[in-house]
């Protein structure tokens, strides 16, 4: 039981803005991922994303676009499934996650074997960002399992929420004047 959150702007947001809400969800989600937790920092130019592994990272200065926040509950690759997560060599998609995807070994024999990916780790959380980015959204549907996540693709700067059809594991957003905010409970929202 992760816990996962952020926000999107697609504009400018000033950085103690985005700093305030990466404390907001992350303390408010602790109780659903006490085993580590990470951000990544959207920024509103051209740079490329920063991943940082506490709050204290969080870089001052230019303003942000927006914040992917994830709490992590240690089950699947102890060691190497720290999130947000990017593809090896692809720091343009990010990936947020809670949940478990059971065909999780099949999609990646399948993937492997036309040579669409290679993993660097046996994270189920890998295993989506390859999907997305063979397949593109419409590979969600062959994923089985209990999942929400928050996929962000820097080419063409978009945020994309998913959740099981089932809504097993939820995925509560709001929309507003600044932008969408999601989590994995009401509460930060």
């Amino acid at each position: 039981m992760c816990g996962i959150g952020g926000t999107w702007a697609g504009r400018r947001r000033q950085v103690a803005e985005a700093r305030r809400c990466a404390r907001i969800f992350a303390d408010l989600l602790a109780h659903r991922g006490p085993d580590g937790e990470g951000f990544l920092v959207i920024p509103a130019g051209t740079e490329p994303p920063r991943l940082c592994r506490t709050r204290e990272e969080i870089p001052d200065g230019d303003p942000v676009s927006g914040i992917l926040i994830h709490r992590r509950l240690s089950i699947i690759d102890l060691a190497t499934g720290d999130q947000p997560m990017c593809l090896a060599g692809d720091e343009g998609l990010w990936i947020v996650f809670n949940g478990e995807i059971y065909n999780h070994a099949q999609l990646r024999k399948e993937l492997g074997s036309q040579r669409q990916a290679v993993f660097r780790t046996s994270s189920d959380t890998e295993a989506i960002l390859h999907v997305y980015r063979c397949w593109g959204s419409e590979g969600f549907q062959r994923l089985n399992g209990i999942f929400a996540f928050a996929i962000y693709d820097a080419g063409p700067r978009r945020l994309i929420l998913a959740r099981d059809p089932v809504g097993v594991k939820p995925l509560y957003w709001t929309s507003g004047a600044s932008g969408i905010s999601f989590s994995s409970e009401i509460r930060p929202l």
